[in-house]
This record gives structure tokens, C-alpha cells and sequence, in this order.
């Protein structure tokens, strides 16, 4: 169970920091705890998801330790290419609901490799791959930012002078 003031990952939404836990009656269900969270992207806005069903979905934000052993570790990635687009994007899709940070890093990696590979030069991704990738940079860039302090936009940087 998570505390008030704890600073989590859920889902999509990216990291949220966790403002209450409250107990609820919706209709005709019987009361049940809720996590009252508010994503740092926008702080405006409030989320209430299940205490029961959240570690489905919600984890505690990595340490910074843990963030750069990932980075270090980003070189030995090896990327993951499915030639067939359908499942490709299956796959990644699969990943980036996961929410693990070495799968982002992972679609990342993968997608950038691809952009920039000598071979494919001139050709364009699909739209899925488009949309994977800034659904996993964003994601992955918020987390990384929020824990090493540091704007999302500086991440990319961040990483090649670190693995550099």
C-alpha cells in the first residue's frame, strides 16, 4: 500500500504524487479505499483509482540508483524489431502499459535504431511506431526527470553524455 506524499508511476498517466486515500460508496457498491492522486504533469487535476485494483497499475517512481544502473545499462540493450508491423506494435503497446522502465527504454531504443539506421534512411516509420514512441519517451523522459531533477526535455542529453 501506498502513503500520502509518495510519489508513484500509474499507467499512462505518467507520475503522480499521492494526495489522500479515501474511503468511497459509488452507487450501489459497497464502500472501498480509493487513491486520491495528482499527476505532476497536471497538478490541477485529481485521479481516484482503487486501493484494491492500484497495484495493478501503480508503482513507486525508481530511485536514482536505479535510474542510472538502467541508463548504464542502455549499451547493452539489444533492440527488439518485429517485422511484422501488426504485432510490432502489439508488443510495444503491451510494453508501454506495463509502465517497466527498461521496456520503454527498450521501445526507445529500438525505434531511434531504426530512424537512424543507414538502411532505412529516407523511409518513414508507420504511424503506430510514431505513436509508441512518444507515448514511451514522454513516459519514460517524466519518470527519469522527475527523479534525477531535471527538466523532461534535457533527458535525451542526459543519457548520451552519461552513457558516452
Amino acid at each position: 500500500m501506498f502513503r500520502i506524499d509518495d510519489y508513484i508511476v500509474y499507467g499512462l498517466t505518467g507520475v503522480c504524487k499521492v494526495k489522500g486515500i479515501k474511503e468511497e460508496c459509488f452507487l450501489n457498491y459497497p464502500a472501498q479505499s480509493f487513491y486520491i492522486l495528482s499527476p505532476i504533469s497536471s497538478p490541477e487535476m485529481t485521479i481516484k483509482v482503487s486501493v484494491a485494483h492500484g497495484n495493478e497499475t501503480i508503482r513507486m517512481v525508481h530511485s536514482k540508483d536505479e535510474v542510472n544502473q538502467l541508463i548504464q545499462g542502455i549499451p547493452d540493450l539489444e533492440l527488439l524489431w518485429i517485422k511484422d508491423d501488426r504485432e510490432r506494435n502489439q508488443k510495444f503497446r503491451c510494453m508501454v502499459k506495463q509502465g517497466n522502465c527498461s521496456d520503454l527504454i527498450t521501445i526507445v531504443k529500438t525505434i531511434y535504431s531504426y530512424r537512424t539506421l543507414e538502411d532505412f534512411k529516407g523511409t518513414r516509420l508507420n504511424k503506430s511506431d510514431d505513436e509508441v514512441f512518444e507515448i514511451a519517451e514522454k513516459l519514460l523522459n517524466e519518470e527519469l526527470g522527475f527523479i534525477l531533477d531535471l527538466n523532461p526535455e534535457e533527458i535525451p542529453n542526459y543519457i548520451e553524455q552519461y552513457i558516452a
